[in-house]
């Protein structure tokens, strides 16, 4: 979303929205320290950026390990041609 903001995504060949469950996302914060009236503060701050996803190519959902957010979006870019 910060490509989009700053105005970079027009910069780019391919620009990938990462997103997680409202839910999930709370849980996540909480597990790493932050009260939970502060996630939803901060959770509730960030819903404007899911304007968004219309602009960008792809949309990621990251609902599961890391290692599953990692595999998609290097099946993404490989398809796209990109060599890392």
């Amino acid at each position: 979303a910060l490509l989009h903001q700053i105005g970079l995504d027009d910069y780019c060949d391919l620009v990938i929205f990462v997103d997680c469950p409202e839910e999930l996302a709370l849980k996540r914060l909480i597990k790493r320290g932050v009260d939970e009236i502060k996630a939803r503060e901060i959770l509730k701050a960030q819903k404007f950026l899911t304007k968004y996803i219309k602009s960008s190519n792809y949309l990621v959902i990251n609902d599961e390990e890391p290692t599953k957010l990692i595999e998609s979006v290097l099946k993404i870019l490989l398809a796209h041609g990109v060599v890392l």
